[in-house]
């Protein structure tokens, strides 16, 4: 059987738990990695308890490589713009969730996307 390409790294929203009564939910564009990207965080996963951790630089490429946008996040003076500096201010548990999603979306095989 000949090894398939990656295909259908596309873009999609996701919405942070917690925030089911908010009219106006943050969240956030995330894409799925490459293979090339993948591999770069890769040596930061392990899992645990069937839980999966992401040790902090690995947190930090996901990031860097995987968010895209994102809506209704509110900063001291307002919302807060789209920025990679702004990625910084974003709390840790919010910045491991997202991190987590990225990688969880990288492994899914296309058919499994679109369901």
């Amino acid at each position: 059987m000949a090894i398939r390409a990656l295909s259908g790294l596309v873009p999609e929203w996701y919405t942070p738990a917690g925030q089911d009564d908010d009219a106006s939910p943050t969240r956030f564009q995330i894409r799925p990695l490459n293979g090339r990207e993948l591999g770069m965080v890769s040596d930061h996963i392990s899992i645990a308890d069937n839980r999966m951790l992401i040790a902090a630089e690995g947190v930090d490429r996901c990031l860097a490589m995987g968010l895209q946008d994102w809506e209704n996040l509110e900063g001291e003076n307002g919302p807060l713009r789209f920025s990679r500096n702004a990625m910084d201010l974003l709390p840790v548990g919010i910045r491991r969730e997202l991190a987590s999603k990225i990688v969880t979306i990288s492994y899914l095989s296309d058919d499994n996307r679109k369901n």
